[in-house]
């Protein structure tokens, strides 16, 4: 078992084996046994932001839209299925309000990808299915 000291935000399984937890710093674990945690509790945090990607399998471009309740650093991460950063689409403080973010992945293979928002309200994390 892979341990970490960063809070584990997210967890997505595929099947009953086959799954992913992300968390703090760009962490980004994968389990094939069904994640066997020895009793170990993981927090889940509930940001107060909304964020969806759509369409979502999506063949070439997709959108990330969220919504900030107050102005606030972002920090807009999309990362491949083993925790490498691919690319930051935002980095920068924005207002409140709505926010449309194309992310063009035409260039990249088909597969799994997470998008990662941190704000000063908290951090939410997504799957997104990249397809050919």
């Amino acid at each position: 078992m892979s341990s970490t000291t960063y809070l584990l935000e997210d967890i997505c399984f595929t099947d009953q084996n086959n799954g992913w937890v992300v968390g703090g710093c760009g962490t980004i674990r994968h389990t094939i046994n069904g994640g066997i945690a020895d009793g170990e509790e993981f927090i889940i945090q509930n940001p107060k932001f909304n964020i969806q990607c759509y369409p979502n399998p999506f063949l070439k471009k997709t959108a990330i839209k969220y919504t900030l309740d107050k102005q606030s650093l972002v920090l807009l991460e999309i990362f491949d299925i083993k925790g490498q950063k691919i690319t930051s689409l935002v980095n920068e403080k924005q207002y409140a309000g709505k926010y449309q973010i194309e992310f063009d992945a035409s260039e990249l293979p088909a597969g799994i990808y997470f998008y990662s928002l941190k704000t000063s309200q908290g951090k939410q994390t997504g799957k997104m299915v990249l397809m050919r």
